[in-house]
């Protein structure tokens, strides 16, 4: 029995020293913008969402402890740039933030389309950027659409009105104060039902103008960047299976 007792102190030992993932913890940030992260009070980690239901499950399947908060988007960007937090949850890639952030994989694509009143203009399509000289477009004052769209507006010119949120470009939309909002898919039927007096009223165009792909954002001063290929891993399989498929389409 003397002989087996340092055995087992050695096996203590070397189990103690293992990597245990339910041990790892990702503080992570995205700005207040539904229906991806939602806050439903005046606390930053009282949200939920779409991509905070994503979070969750990657948090289930991988052992990962998450903590989520929603702050303004460029305070987010800061706190992962200096690791003041690990990263952002949901945020496009782009030179500028490759430099002091490794990304996974993209684990969602967003279409942005032309949202209109067929009761003032009939029926919109397009298929060129030419085709949409002739309107006047609402654009969120802030949000980028592409680099193509970005072009047009110089080259064509594009007419653009720059409206605060899509809820208020909706209602410029209604009184045909402009002719055309942009928006996304998600937020656009996130706001038909939040708001049920916009139902019905409006259509969209049937090819988008730009499609975005949305990343993690994980900063090289955490000490959880290493977790990137492992957040990968359990992303792919989420969307391989139809997880993230079901949850933004549920």
């Amino acid at each position: 029995m003397k002989k087996l007792i340092p055995c087992l102190w050695i096996i203590i030992l070397f189990l103690t020293s293992l990597p245990v993932h339910a041990q790892d913890k990702l503080t992570l940030c995205s700005a207040d913008s539904p229906p991806w992260t939602i806050k439903n009070g005046d606390s930053p980690t009282d949200i939920g969402g779409l991509a905070v239901d994503i979070m969750n499950e990657l948090s289930r399947r991988s052992g990962i402890t998450v903590h989520m908060e929603a702050l303004p988007f460029k305070r987010c960007l800061k706190y992962t740039e200096h690791g003041v937090f690990d990263g952002c949850f949901m945020t496009i890639k782009n030179a500028e933030r490759e430099v002091y952030a490794e990304f996974t994989d993209p684990y969602l694509s967003i279409p942005t389309y032309i949202y209109y009143n067929p009761d003032i203009l009939g029926r919109v399509e397009w298929e060129t950027w030419a085709d949409l000289k002739p309107y006047t477009i609402g654009s969120q004052r802030g949000f980028k659409y592409g680099q193509e769209f970005t072009n047009a507006v110089v080259e064509i010119p594009l007419k653009i009105i720059e409206i605060q949120s899509v809820k208020s470009g909706l209602v410029m939309l209604s009184k045909g104060w402009v002719d055309l909002v942009l928006s996304n898919e998600f937020r656009f039927n996130y706001l038909m039902e939040k708001y049920p007096e916009f139902q019905g009223m409006f259509s969209r165009a049937e090819k988008p103008i730009a499609v975005g792909h949305v990343y993690m954002a994980v900063s090289r001063k955490s000490p959880h960047v290493a977790l990137v290929p492992k957040l990968n891993e359990v992303l792919d399989k989420m969307k391989s299976d139809g997880t993230i498929e079901k949850i933004v389409h549920p």
